[in-house]
């Protein structure tokens, strides 16, 4: 029996599978260990960012019941086992401290999840520039590890069992696929009348007394038989390939290029190639979709109609070049300080339009005196010298000032935007009410 092939393979494959299976098992486990310390971190993380804008309005405004809200909100995350608000001098603002679970694998758990370096989520505030403070979490180790330990021991013994299984199997397997079917097809290979035997298969002096030592004798007939048209059909075969990648290869090309050139022009269509914001094409296809939905779930929209004051005395004095760095400056300034869901455009010249959903009139307000504030601060440089200009808005907004139209909406924006600039510009103008 030693001598038999099936015996043989099935020997060799049950020490190559519990090699194996042990490896996978240790990879999987490695691989597991370092997605679960990523996650943990990474959710966590995602957890005290949830927060940032409370905690951040908590250390602004020196709140600590808003701090202690945020902490205690971020304390039923069970992972946490600590959480801090930290100001910019580095004072406790609000914190709570848990005793981790104490179990035989905690020692364990601290050396594959080590707690001690924390979790920092940095605060800002509209305005201030740098940190005004910091949100600090530290992980339970104990409870990270908890599932990954879980997870670990039924891959073990998974594995273990599976090899048992398959090694019970391959005895069985080797025997009736291999041996007696080779024995076979050996026969019926020797019934093929043989014209070249010139050509022998050698087999090692380990398999001379195997059933692979008889099917090598026999496989020796067919091989130069088939040897000369495997030789025509891997040729035949290698050459469809070659024009095949050539053909993929012209094609990948052309689309390439076809879905540059489509990204090109649809920023030519839909941006203004000085101020890089949304032209006034877009603005009002755009926008227009927007109002429409606004009206269609009578929610609020408002349009702010911004035009730079003076401009035409800046080209004259400063140069259409220093006009150009005005109105770039300008677009700037303004597209910091708007939402993601604003439509921000020029219209048209030194005029610009920003289009505002779902916002209520005091909000709008706030928001357009913050942004000719912040754009009369901005300070431009000419000569060696510093100018500073301005900007006069008008406000409407839907159903208020006018009703769900795109253009009368701006049609009303711009009739405030006239009567700011009868009002000595540099200012916000809020159109009438039911105006249109």
């Amino acid at each position: 029996m030693r001598d038999q092939i099936w015996f043989r393979q099935t020997i060799f494959t049950l020490c190559f599978t519990f090699f194996l299976g042990l490896t996978l098992s240790i990879v999987t486990i490695a691989l597991d260990l370092f997605d679960e310390q990523v996650m943990a971190r990474r959710n966590a993380s995602e957890v005290a960012s949830a927060m940032r804008r409370q905690a951040a309005q908590a250390v602004f405004n020196i709140d600590p019941a808003l701090a202690r809200t945020v902490v205690q909100g971020l304390g039923e995350y069970d992972l946490f086992k600590n959480v801090r608000i930290i100001d910019d001098l580095g004072e406790d603002l609000y914190k709570i401290e848990r005793e981790p679970i104490q179990s035989v694998l905690s020692g364990i758990a601290d050396m594959l999840f080590s707690s001690e370096k924390p979790i920092v989520v940095l605060l800002t505030f509209p305005g201030v520039k740098g940190e005004i403070g910091r949100v600090e979490v530290r992980l339970d180790s104990y409870l990270v590890a908890e599932q990954f330990f879980q997870r670990s021991f039924r891959t073990i013994i998974g594995s273990f069992l599976r090899n048992i299984i398959l090694s019970a199997g391959l005895l069985i397997l080797f025997y009736y696929t291999l041996t007696r079917p080779l024995i076979h097809l050996g026969r019926q290979i020797n019934e093929i009348d043989p014209n070249n035997p010139d050509k022998e298969l050698v087999v090692d002096a380990f398999h001379k007394k195997s059933e692979l030592g008889e099917m090598a004798g026999l496989l020796n007939l067919l091989l130069k038989r088939l040897k000369d048209v495997q030789n025509k059909f891997k040729r035949a075969e290698q050459a469809l390939v070659d024009q095949n990648n050539k053909l993929e290869n012209m094609v990948a090309e052309r689309t390439t290029e076809l879905r540059d050139a489509n990204i090109k022009l649809k920023l030519l269509a839909t941006t203004d190639p000085l101020t890089g914001v949304y032209n006034r094409r877009f603005f009002e296809e755009f926008g227009t979709k927007i109002v429409h939905n606004m009206q269609r779930y009578e929610r609020t929209v408002a349009i702010l109609s911004c035009d730079l004051d003076n401009f035409k005395e800046v080209n004259d004095s400063f140069g259409h070049a220093m006009g150009d760095e005005v109105l770039r400056g300008f677009a700037s300034c303004f597209s910091s300080i708007i939402r993601e869901s604003d439509i921000f455009a020029r219209h048209g010249g030194e005029e610009f339009v920003i289009l505002l959903s779902e916002i209520s009139l005091e909000d709008v307000c706030v928001m357009g005196e913050r942004l000719r504030s912040s754009f009369n601060e901005m300070t431009f440089f000419h000569e060696g010298s510093d100018v500073n200009f301005s900007v006069s808005i008008g406000l409407s907004m839907a159903p208020f000032h006018s009703g769900y139209d795109m253009h009368d909406l701006m049609k009303v924006a711009d009739m405030a935007l006239y009567k700011a600039k009868e009002l000595g510009r540099n200012r916000l103008e809020i159109a009438p009410r039911n105006i249109g």
